[in-house]
């Protein structure tokens, strides 16, 4: 008899303590020896979900059994509430302990530890299922998990087997509404609901085939090893959805698409105002470019544009030139509709040789190319400057928020990348960036635990799978042009490279994100603010910069080291901020010194120069301009006394 009272306590203090809510209160009060009110434990539970008839109820319950006690002063937890909280935790701690080891790539592209409540979500939301039924159907499916001892999960792996337990109890409909289509129904519902304004047949073929291009890369063609460096942070990939099928950057020049244009004979000026001519050599010009499109995931840079901009349109009235500018960019427009994988960015490339001719009228013609591309291909483009042969007045006219100037005697042009290209002034040279792969060193600062030499081993360690993830991107590439006839042709007529080494000859940049927040976390202070912290964060470069030489060495191949860039992959990470307008700022910079740094410009130049002479696979001063005319005036100067291999003056291009 006394077993069956038992029995009854324990059902009724499982029952009563059977609710999150519930637990939390527990867990709350038992942090205190001192009362809590009524009011604070409310905030503290419920957050700004206040219903405080329904709060009572609960906390009525929890002090029907004992658990808690009320006073004046506020609620507290009794004795017999602190011991079975205490067997409560005993059993989280047990459920913890064996479900963390059983870890889950999922379909977003990251790790996390197996839960059973999204599967019961999953059968709600997207089967439609009652839930009962999937809370059954979902503890089936763990218990099945658990017993296969498998160590490491996929998403769709997972779904196997909850498919799997649906036939057996015949839930075929529901098995129907599971169906994948590469991306989940109730997503791309979700999605037409949320763009409901705006739906194109190219966006929405945009969105669900990166989804699949996406997951096929990184659940079929990369090894686990490798799309797990991927998942968990360690590096980042670029343009995931178009990674495994194209290059990430093109650089082209201007002379060999002319000379494209009219066979071997070079077309340098339009003599007259032949508007056929014009027009005919505009679209063709575009045209070109067209040919390049899906050939590239990021940017394509047309270097030495101003030949063409300066040689063809000089002889043309000021009126007429506006018209052919017009022209240019609504022709330029059309490319983005043509291909529906990429996001192409353009970038023109002016020579200081081609400004210098007539300056004032060249100066004028040039801010006007300027708003023609910002008016009609807003963010999708911009300019790279040689500043050689330029004063500080010069550059003072042309300052601009999407302008890069760069000495054109000391280094290449830079593509939006911050890659810096080989050899873009002769067209026998035009260049291929393969990729860009980024190591995240906050990541590794936290591993290494402020241990040199861990932090050194995890650098070694983590440029090893940089390697390998382009070994395996030339593998795919491969696969995916060497056939293709029109790349061939573009190879033939663009490119000096030969078919078969043309991979191998091809730009492999190698980068980082996040310096200065590591050398924080690993030196306690910033490089710019010391030294030492300085001098880690250059023997770290130097670092990379000896293996990938001796890789390159080795091998034969072509790999550089070069700054990190601004990116949408810093938007990714966890150490986001929200500002007062609701704008994300990235937690980690791309940048070499920090945008708040308290260093004259005289300083930031000093220690960029150290980090420009390691980073030579691309590299830019960014430096926000003060207002004041004679402050412009100077810091330009400074910058160009620097003979610095390429900076910009609006402070936002990294």
């Amino acid at each position: 008899m006394n077993s069956d009272k038992n029995n009854v306590s324990l059902e009724k203090q499982l029952k009563t303590i059977g609710q999150k809510i519930r637990i939390d209160i527990l867990k709350n009060l038992n942090s205190t020896i001192m009362p809590v009110p009524f009011s604070s434990l409310q905030k503290e539970i419920l957050d700004d979900r206040h219903n405080s008839t329904n709060f009572s109820f609960h906390l009525n319950s929890l002090k029907k059994m004992d658990l808690v006690a009320s006073e004046t002063e506020g609620w507290k937890l009794t004795t017999l509430g602190r011991k079975i909280l205490k067997h409560i935790l005993l059993i989280e701690q047990v459920i913890v302990e064996q479900e963390k080891s059983l870890m889950v790539r999922t379909s977003k592209y990251s790790k996390e530890p197996f839960n059973i409540n999204k599967i019961e979500n999953y059968l709600i939301l997207e089967g439609k299922m009652e839930a009962n039924e999937a809370r059954n159907i979902a503890r089936d499916v763990k218990t099945r998990l658990f017993k296969s001892n498998i160590e490491y999960l996929t998403a769709p792996l997972i779904r196997e087997y909850i498919n799997g337990v649906l036939l057996e109890r015949g839930f075929e409909q529901i098995r129907h509404r599971l169906t994948r289509l590469g991306t989940p129904p109730h997503d791309i519902k979700r999605f037409l609901a949320l763009n409901q304004n705006s739906i194109t047949t190219e966006n929405v073929l945009k969105n669900l085939g990166s989804d699949v291009s996406e997951q096929f890369l990184l659940l079929n063609l990369l090894p686990n090893d490798l799309a797990d460096s991927y998942i968990s942070g360690e590096i980042v990939l670029l343009h995931l959805n178009a990674w495994w099928l194209r290059p990430l950057s093109l650089v082209v020049n201007t002379e060999s698409i002319l000379k494209s244009l009219a066979g071997d004979k070079l077309v340098t000026q339009v003599q007259g105002v032949d508007h056929t001519k014009i027009m005919s050599m505009i679209t063709g010009f575009v045209e070109v470019l067209n040919g390049f499109l899906p050939f590239y995931s990021g940017d394509l840079l047309i270097s030495n544009f101003s030949e063409m901009y300066f040689s063809t349109f000089n002889s043309i009235i000021k009126e007429n030139r506006l018209c052919y500018f017009d022209l240019f960019f609504r022709q330029i427009r059309l490319l983005e509709g043509n291909f529906s994988l990429n996001d192409p960015r353009l970038l023109f490339d002016f020579s200081a040789e081609q400004l210098d001719i007539s300056i004032h009228e060249d100066i004028k013609a040039f801010d006007t190319f300027l708003k023609y591309a910002e008016r009609h291909y807003p963010s999708k483009s911009y300019v790279t400057c040689d500043y050689s042969k330029m004063d500080a007045s010069i550059v003072k006219q042309l300052m601009r928020e999407n302008i890069v100037f760069y000495n054109k005697k000391l280094t290449n042009a830079i593509n939006s990348y911050i890659v810096n290209i080989n050899n873009p002034t002769d067209s026998k040279e035009n260049g291929i960036i393969l990729d860009k792969v980024l190591l995240n060193f906050p990541l590794i600062a936290r591993e290494a635990s402020q241990n040199d030499n861990k932090f050194i081993d995890l650098i070694l360690e983590k440029l090893e799978v940089v390697f390998k993830i382009f070994e395996h991107k030339k593998k795919l590439i491969k696969k995916s042009l060497n056939a293709n006839k029109i790349w061939n042709l573009l190879l033939e007529n663009h490119f000096n490279y030969e078919k078969e080494k043309w991979i191998d000859q091809s730009i492999k940049s190698v980068s980082f994100f996040g310096l200065n927040e590591a050398i924080n976390l690993h030196c306690g202070i910033e490089m710019d603010r010391n030294e030492n912290s300085a001098k880690f964060a250059l023997n770290i470069l130097e670092l990379m910069k000896n293996v990938i030489q001796e890789k390159n060495n080795s091998e034969g191949e072509n790999f550089i080291l070069g700054q990190p860039h601004r990116g949408k992959y810093l938007e990714s990470n966890n150490t986001n901020e929200i500002n007062s307008n609701n704008v994300i700022n990235p937690g980690y910079s791309a940048r070499i010194i920090r945008e708040n740094s308290k260093l004259p410009l005289s300083q930031k130049i000093k220690i960029f120069e150290k980090f420009q002479s390691i980073l030579n696979g691309g590299v830019l001063l960014n430096h926000r301009m003060k207002k004041d005319d004679n402050d412009i005036k100077k810091d330009i100067q400074m910058l160009l006394d620097a003979n610095l291999n390429a900076f910009s003056l609006n402070g936002n291009m990294t």
